[in-house]
């Protein structure tokens, strides 16, 4: 499992570049990214690469920050990855609802929360940033 870290924002222009900004200044790698927004709010759910520092620089900015355990799994970069990596899961009978898909430059990960690593090893769907 991994500490997926999560920020209570305003839905305004800026917003994310600050908070994207606080980290930079901090040191602070954001390995992965995703926004669910309303009208007013959004939640910012990001992984990095220390969790606790990223936690308290946050706190500091006046941000709204909780963190949770979440396991992460990579979904190949081709069609019809993601509908395999589904597929799988809902063979399992895990719900993956609600949960973001974050994308990086590259490769796009689902966060599966409260999961075993055994248990997702034996659907054989491989884990990232474990």
């Amino acid at each position: 499992m991994v500490k997926q870290l999560s920020v209570f924002i305003q839905n305004k222009s800026g917003k994310i570049a600050a908070v994207t900004r606080a980290l930079y200044e901090n040191g602070i790698d954001i390995r992965a990214l995703s926004v669910a927004d309303t009208t007013d709010f959004g939640i910012l759910r990001m992984l990095v690469n220390d969790v606790e520092k990223a936690r308290e620089t946050l706190e500091r900015e006046k941000c709204i920050v909780s963190v949770n355990e979440v396991d992460v799994v990579a979904v190949p970069d081709r069609p019809g990855g993601l509908a395999e990596v589904l597929k799988k899961l809902s063979d399992a009978k895990i719900d993956i609802v609600p949960t973001p898909q974050y994308a990086s430059i590259t490769i796009s990960f689902l966060v599966i929360p409260e999961f075993s690593k055994a248990f997702l090893y034996n659907i054989s769907i491989p884990l990232v940033f474990t």
